[in-house]
């Protein structure tokens, strides 16, 4: 009877009053019916028919024919539990007062009330037939209790069922719970040594050049889109091009959009002198900060005279950019020969004539597989480790052209570059430190306390 009463409550979540239904009732009422139907067969009732059964009583048989009744007093198993409880409690508790228990069966005395045997009395004789104990009432009802459990076996898998198929809550999913990942620690750089190559944040490589570091690459997309991105800065407007002349594309022209493709590894063209200061700036400041440069170093624009050491001119005469230009005769970056190697270094070779007016010009004789800029590592490195000190883009140096004007210093050849003077290593050109154009970009150095301005 206790299994009856755990497995009804089942019952509970398909009675809330919010969430019941016609059918659901009907159905609940018609597995009521089905039990009742059990346990009358089972307690040797014929199947189609209700005639009161002798081994039960008769509130037992009432209880019964409620139960076979469709829409009976029975809402819930719990009820018929009940009920049957009930019946089988009255049947095994003795009545005071001589009263007759329910249903047949013998009169049973309470044991604390029993007179005493004959034997018992004094000067009686022994029995011949020893008293003849009670009947146990337990026992009696067993085929009432036996079929009561049979049943809640039943009823229990019918009330699973009918929560199962008309009850479904919505459970809400589970959420795996995973530990934060660690950030990756950031990686502390020490700053640079003397005369040892190194490494900066952005992954720039420098060597050491005399008393500074000269960075191996021109600066690349990658690097000025990271200084961008930290300060909001933009190189946008006014940039002009070499090879474009339609100037609604020039006004749409950026670093970002030269008019040709160029990924995170190309040069970043189309800055001033003025972008490429503040880029120096910039990362002169996060690296002082995060450790990586001393309190004394610091990004710079080479010098007109560094660059020149790096491409392998010395003691250059004359004051200023202006005059020291093309003086040095035959010297080229990749040597004494012009035109230079084919595919050695990125200048005007044939496959520059891609999209480019009628006019254009080129060098006889030579091919790069590059019509505009190429990747910054896309050539060999000279002597001192360093790549496309001549070609693939212009580079600003940070001293004034000559004495009078605020125009500054750009050194090297570009992609578009195809005139054999140009080409000297001690070739210069002036323009505005505001001028921005697509074959013009930059590389860094790394001075202690500044250079000559």
């Amino acid at each position: 009877m206790n299994a009856l009463w755990n497995a009804n409550d089942l019952d509970a979540p398909a009675t809330c009053a919010d969430e019941r239904t016609v059918s659901a009732s009907q159905k609940r009422q018609n597995s009521l019916v089905h039990l009742g139907i059990i346990t009358y067969e089972l307690l040797g009732g014929k199947a189609g028919t209700f005639t009161p059964l002798v081994s039960v009583s008769e509130e037992g048989n009432k209880i019964l024919r409620d139960c076979l009744t469709s829409g009976s007093n029975f809402p819930t198993a719990r009820d018929f539990y009940t009920a049957l409880s009930n019946t089988a409690n009255a049947r095994a508790m003795p009545l005071s007062g001589g009263s007759k228990p329910f249903g047949p069966g013998r009169a049973q005395t309470s044991h604390l009330e029993r007179p005493p045997s004959k034997s018992a009395l004094p000067g009686s004789a022994p029995s011949a037939n020893p008293v003849s104990r009670p009947t146990s009432t337990s026992k009696k009802n067993a085929p009432l209790i036996a079929a009561t459990l049979v049943c809640v076996f039943i009823m229990g898998g019918l009330g699973w069922f009918f929560v199962a198929t008309s009850f479904k809550p919505t459970l809400a999913p589970l959420t795996a719970t995973t530990s934060p990942s660690p950030a990756p620690a950031a990686v502390h750089r020490m700053p640079p040594q003397p005369g040892k190559p190194w490494t900066n944040s952005l992954e720039m490589r420098f060597v050491p050049l005399g008393d500074i570091y000269f960075a191996v690459w021109q600066t690349r997309v990658h690097d000025f889109e990271a200084f961008v991105q930290a300060t909001g800065y933009d190189a946008i407007g006014g940039m002009s091009s070499v090879v474009i002349q339609n100037g609604f594309k020039l006004n749409d022209m950026s670093w970002k959009n030269p008019g040709f493709v160029q990924t995170s590894e190309h040069p970043v063209i189309g800055v001033s002198w003025e972008d490429a200061n503040q880029f120096c700036a910039w990362l002169t400041r996060k690296e002082r900060s995060e450790g990586t440069l001393t309190a004394f170093q610091s990004y710079r624009l080479p010098t007109d005279r560094e660059w020149s050491e790096a491409v392998g001119l010395a003691d250059e005469p004359c004051a200023t950019p202006e005059e020291r230009s093309g003086k040095i005769k035959g010297v080229y970056p990749w040597g004494s020969r012009f035109p230079p190697s084919v595919d050695a270094s990125n200048y005007a070779g044939a496959e520059s004539r891609a999209d480019a007016q009628e006019t254009w010009t080129v060098i006889e004789g030579f091919h790069d597989s590059f019509p505009r800029t190429a990747p910054i590592s896309a050539f060999k490195a000279n002597a001192r480790g360093l790549c496309s000190l001549g070609g693939n883009v212009w580079e600003w140096c940070i001293d004034k052209y000559n004495r009078t004007m605020t125009w500054r210093t750009l050194r090297g050849g570009s992609w578009a570059t195809s005139r054999a003077e140009e080409m000297l290593s001690s070739y210069r050109r002036g323009y505005d430190p505001l001028f921005r154009c697509d074959d013009v970009g930059f590389r860094c150095v790394i001075a202690v306390g500044g250079g000559q301005k």
